[in-house]
């Protein structure tokens, strides 16, 4: 949390919500929920890459929205809480306080000097006797402020200028922030050959550490024996895998790469055969486990509705046993694979790209079969994906209409049930719930991963706790979760633009989902007319903060505003501190993080085995080329 720039808040805003609930008691949690629901609203519009009318005028009615509840906020909340600056807040200004003291000392000495012929030789302006003590000011949240006042102005200039993505410069800044992290460890002089000679450096580095990394794994597999457990942790930690099962997902040693294809196909899996079960062996191996009840007639069921053409319904037709046995699993085996590739068009005519994998991006949407029209209808199912699976199948007898075996690619997954409770969306300005169906329902499921629409990031909803109920001891879930999982999960519709169109509506490039334009301008412009009436609380309303007397005699002389103006009279920066201020310092030895300026790692970010980047494009000469390949 040090040094953060407008990139780093955009992004907390997006995760927010499901942090804050909770936090206050009411009615102030109401106010602050509904207050960052409104901003990621805003915030989203605001960053849309292709507008339209309506759009606009959704964008238009939010700003006012908005300021109404930041109102709100400032009446409500703001000054029911005493606020005061940061310990870090404390120490600056009090550094800042002494810096011009010793300043305006010095100052005084020149003029004493000059003024010794006068008479005046004992006379300092820049004495600091008597000071006070430093003591930490109250911050108040202030409506008063620039940045709040040119919010207004988004919309009339994203119409008179075009998507704020033309002229915004934090396209440049996100790459130039790598190069300043470099030039801090230069000399300052020749600087461009030195940050070229790093950048080459760190690359050798990641290959070298992705090499022995690689042997690391190729050796672990082929000791014998397991490690010792670690006494330190509670017995129901030392679980591993092999003791509960064997899972259906690969591990992150598994090598599983995927090369690259076309960004037309729909979804991509490997076509490898190398990872397979036999499913007599591995439902015998985790007979007790209930997420496995009724695994093969279900898959069955699955794949005979695709294989008779049949329009997804959620599998819930059966077929009877006769049918069930007319498809057969060729060598009895189905295979397993590390990640699927998921492309789609978004809202803006692009194309995009989801590598989802059970671990780390298990999440996913498809497109729902409910009535749209019918109460409480929703245009989205989710689930997690447990295992990516292809079965080479043959279906026989007088229904089947071709014996040759065929290749059929699958999910497995674990269905999230919606909270119907709770109701989410922009008229109530909270995110979706969902929950895990109990194991007693359909729990489980097959799908095709041609009904993707495209992964989704689901957020646990920590202020509701966790519960062991739903599913007992189980494969399909990973040991650090001991058995248990979120009561609720909050559905992220701010994860990126494309994310928010799908559930505003009206996206271009976005052709199944239901537009939801009109009703969600005429939520926000209902909220509109209703004007201060609502959301702004009168003075007789709204409780005086009570602040004691000695804080009152603190804060009274000099306002926030003032105190900063008058800083910066006189206030002279050292040389040494302007590449600091321009973000151009390294990290220095007294980082208490020892990251860079946007508290990331230093290592690049990259793709990786769980995308199916396993040394899939890498050029092994290079490291020959450098003098580090392997002796």
């Amino acid at each position: 949390m040090k040094k953060l720039a407008a990139r780093d808040w955009e992004d907390m805003l997006q995760v927010a919500l499901p942090i804050f609930e909770g936090l206050l008691d009411e009615p102030y949690n109401t106010v602050v929920l509904d207050l960052l629901f409104t901003l990621a609203t805003w915030h989203a519009l605001a960053k849309l890459r292709m507008h339209t009318d309506g759009t606009l005028s959704i964008f238009e009615a939010t700003t006012a929205n908005l300021g109404t509840l930041l109102r709100r906020f400032a009446a409500k909340v703001c000054n029911r809480f005493v606020t005061r600056e940061l310990p870090s807040e404390e120490a600056a200004r009090g550094r800042r306080t002494a810096a011009k003291a010793t300043q305006n000392k010095q100052k005084g000495r020149r003029q004493g000097k000059k003024a010794q012929d006068g008479g005046n030789a004992g006379t300092s302006t820049g004495s600091t006797e008597g000071q006070s003590p430093s003591v930490s000011h109250l911050k108040k949240f202030s409506l008063t402020t620039y940045k709040t006042h040119a919010l207004g102005d988004y919309p009339a200039m994203i119409r008179m200028f075009g998507t704020t993505d033309s002229y915004s410069t934090q396209t440049g800044e996100l790459e130039h922030r790598r190069v300043k992290r470099f030039y801090g460890r230069t000399n300052k002089q020749n600087f461009t050959r030195q940050i070229t000679k790093q950048h080459m450096r760190e690359e050798l580095i990641r290959r070298v550490k992705k090499r022995v990394e690689k042997k690391e794994q190729e050796a672990a597999v082929a000791k014998k024996g397991t490690p010792e457990p670690d006494t330190s942790q509670s017995d129901k930690e030392l679980v591993s895998p092999e003791s509960r099962g064997i899972p259906a997902s690969l591990s992150f040693e598994d090598s599983d790469p995927l090369p690259y294809t076309p960004p037309e196909n729909h979804h991509h899996i490997s076509q490898s055969n190398r990872f397979h079960k036999d499913v007599t062996d591995w439902l015998s191996s985790n007979k007790n486990d209930p997420a496995l009840k009724n695994f093969v007639p279900h898959l069955k069921d699955h794949l005979l509705a695709r294989l008779a053409g049949d329009e997804y319904d959620g599998d819930e037709r059966e077929y009877t046993d006769a049918e069930r046995r007319a498809l057969i699993f060729v060598d009895n085996r189905i295979y397993q694979h590390k990640v699927i590739r998921i492309n789609y068009t978004t809202y803006d005519l692009r194309r995009a790209q989801d590598s989802l994998n059970p671990r780390t991006h298990a999440d996913v949407m498809v497109a729902s079969q409910e009535d749209q029209g019918a109460r409480n209808s929703h245009p989205y199912w989710y689930a997690r994906i447990v295992g990516i699976f292809h079965a080479y199948v043959q279906h026989v007898g007088s229904s089947s209409k071709s014996e040759e075996p065929r290749r059929l690619d699958f999910l497995w997954v674990r269905w999230f049930g919606r909270d119907l409770t709770t109701p989410g969306g922009f008229r109530t300005r909270r995110l979706h719930r969902i929950g895990f169906v109990d194991i007693d329902e359909l729990a489980f499921g097959f799908l095709d991963p041609d009904l993707i629409c495209r992964g989704v990031h689901i957020i646990p909803a920590f202020a509701h706790g966790k519960t062991s109920e739903l599913l007992g001891p189980s494969i399909v879930r990973s040991v650090s979760d001991n058995d248990e999982d979120w009561v609720f999960y909050y559905v992220n519709i701010f994860a990126d633009r494309d994310m928010f169109m799908r559930y505003l509506g009206g996206g271009v490039g976005h052709r199944v989902v239901q537009s939801m334009l009109d009703s969600v301008a005429s939520v926000v412009t209902a909220e509109e007319e209703q004007g201060e009436q609502v959301a702004e609380a009168r003075e007789s309303e709204v409780q005086r903060l009570n602040v004691p007397e000695d804080e009152q005699v603190l804060t009274e002389g000099v306002s926030d505003d003032e105190e900063e103006a008058t800083d910066e009279i006189g206030d002279e920066v050292p040389p040494d501190d302007a590449e600091y201020d321009y973000g151009y310092d390294g990290a220095g030895p007294n980082d208490e993080d020892g990251g860079d300026e946007d508290g990331e790692e230093l290592g690049e970010e990259e793709l990786g085995p769980e995308d199916g980047e396993d040394d899939v494009g890498e050029d092994d000469n290079f490291e020959g080329m450098e003098g580090f390949a392997p002796l």
